[in-house]
């Protein structure tokens, strides 16, 4: 029968093994391994430094993964008995860590990379794991390794870190042998898993050793989404609850649903008429308490106009004096984020100027801006109308011709316009001298222009024109008016009521004139001789 103890079996972990126990011997010149859980690659360092921008999860390994606390910054070193010394960074001070651990993880909880200093300078990792670099006894059954379901390492990896001693026969670590793995199968899921190792001395002597493996969601979900920057205008309202419904949740182990995004911060609706721009942060967590977030940026923009006060339509007379500065000076614009915009008003577009004295619609476009580029038009029509009725003119042959010292009144040269038809004045009839330049001259010889208007109640009107020239002398080719009112009217009255008597007088005069002419024209008769009788 083979002695079980003929010398001391001891199995020896180092590196991962998550239990505090004092050190036996070490394994490595340094007092830290780190191992990135991700990859497996191992680091030896004396101290190490987690820095994140966000909070940073302490998992005890070696209480199955238990969270101990979070900080944005560790810094850990090897203690007394080979325990980690571990502190973190609070309000500018550096505090220790209370308990007792062998063996830590480091992971950014939004899934993101820390940054590590060590000795052999810095790198990015999402989760490390820290163990005090020392040999210790393994405690049979009690020892637990721990991996990431997203990327489980072989059994054989986890080998490297037990040794066992005989003390007789020396190390036997190459003599270890498997008794039973419930790792291998489960690797991919989640849970703690044993494994049973076993190893024999020269002396037929047989110790066992059994270890557990804990597999570990370590990895954050992921929220897809759009992630560029929206603008929406001030008086709108972005719709939060349909961009959330339009995100999608992946995850290395679970399947989460949309349902379990929330709203872990919203900058934007308190904000939504102030220009800017908000963050909106969403939120999901796995089944292993792993969280992410999602930010969504909204700009808030000016996207409205200014508007305008004033008038916008004008009808003028094509004499009446009306310019763009006195069009423009009845505006005003106003921007509901700007203020009163007026003095910014610009003339962009002009078919008016140089014509306001053509009869004709016309128009000015104004244009203002605000701050943020935002444009509007006001657009101006001018209906230029005439105003300036047919203007009568009196040929200069027919003009007034006056020799001093006869003189007209301008009520004398209305009534003779008048009773000639050229005009016809009423009770209602205003008469209204727009250019004389003769009264002032009756008596000195010159050529004068007068002008009147003629209106009446009826809205008619008409211009007149005419010139009087006053001469030294008479001159034959022109018609001479003598302003005698009485013979005047005398003459016209007697004009008017012998009508018939003149055409008769005119017509017996007319055929004298041609019984005359005719008889001027015959031969003399032969004379004839008469005797006398006796």
């Amino acid at each position: 029968m083979k002695r079980m103890f003929k010398g001391l079996l001891l199995f020896i972990a180092f590196f991962g093994v998550f239990i505090t126990a004092k050190p036996v011997t070490h394994a490595s010149s340094a007092n830290l391994t780190l191992m990135d859980l991700n990859s497996g690659q191992t680091y030896n360092s004396d101290s190490v430094m987690f820095t994140s921008a966000n909070p940073i999860d302490l998992l005890d390994a070696n209480n199955n993964m238990s969270p101990v606390m979070s900080a944005t910054q560790f810094e850990v070193t090897l203690g007394t008995g080979g325990n980690l010394s571990i502190h973190y960074e609070t309000g500018g001070n550096y505090v220790k860590v209370t308990g007792t651990y062998q063996s830590v993880i480091f992971a950014d909880q939004s899934g993101g990379q820390m940054t590590i200093s060590y000795s052999g300078g810095t790198m990015s990792k999402r989760a490390v794991q820290v163990t005090a670099n020392d040999l210790r006894p393994g405690f049979n059954g009690q020892e637990t390794f721990a991996t990431n379901v997203s990327d489980a390492k072989p059994l054989s990896h986890f080998l490297q870190y037990i040794k066992v001693y005989d003390n007789v026969d020396g190390d036997l670590t190459d003599q270890i042998y498997i008794i039973t793995d419930n790792y291998t199968t489960n690797k991919n899921v989640l849970g703690t898993w044993s494994v049973k190792l076993g190893v024999e001395d020269s002396a037929g002597n047989v110790s066992e050793f059994t270890f557990n493996i804990q597999v570990a969601d370590i990895t954050a979900p992921v929220i897809n989404g759009n992630t560029s920057k929206v603008q929406i205008s001030y008086t709108q309202t972005y719709n939060i609850t349909s961009f959330k419904n339009s995100l999608t949740v992946s995850d290395n182990y679970d399947t989460i649903a949309n349902s379990k995004i929330t709203i872990k911060s919203d900058n934007y609706t308190a904000n939504k008429t102030n220009l800017g721009t908000y963050d909106i942060v969403f939120e999901v967590a796995d089944n292993s308490g792993n969280k992410s977030t999602f930010t969504k940026q909204i700009e808030v923009v000016d996207d409205v106009a200014p508007t305008w006060t004033g008038q916008n339509a004008y009808t003028k007379d094509a004499t009446a004096v009306l310019t763009v500065d006195t069009i423009k000076a009845n505006l005003s614009a106003n921007d509901l984020k700007d203020g009163n915009r007026t003095a910014y008003i610009t003339v962009k577009e002009d078919n008016y100027t140089g014509k306001g004295n053509r009869v004709g619609t016309y128009s000015i476009i104004f244009e203002v801006a605000d701050t943020k580029g935002n444009k509007s038009t006001f657009t101006v029509t001018i209906d230029v109308r005439d105003d300036i009725p047919g203007v009568w003119y009196i040929v200069n042959g027919s003009s007034f011709v006056l020799i001093p010292p006869m003189k007209l009144t301008q009520n004398q040269i209305i009534e003779l316009l008048q009773r000639t038809n050229q005009i016809q004045v009423t009770g209602t009839t205003n008469v209204n001298f727009f250019l004389d330049e003769y009264t002032g001259n009756e008596e000195t010889p010159g050529v004068y222009n007068m002008g009147f208007n003629l209106s009446n109640s009826a809205g008619q009107s008409s211009v007149h024109n005419f010139v009087i020239t006053v001469t030294e002398t008479a001159d034959d080719d022109q018609i001479t008016i003598t302003p005698d009112e009485s013979f005047l009217d005398g003459f016209t009255d007697f004009v008017s009521s012998n009508k018939i008597m003149i055409i008769g007088l005119l017509s017996i005069g007319l055929i004298l004139i041609v019984a005359v002419s005719v008889a001027t024209n015959k031969k003399p008769a032969r004379k004839r001789t008469y005797k006398k009788r006796k």
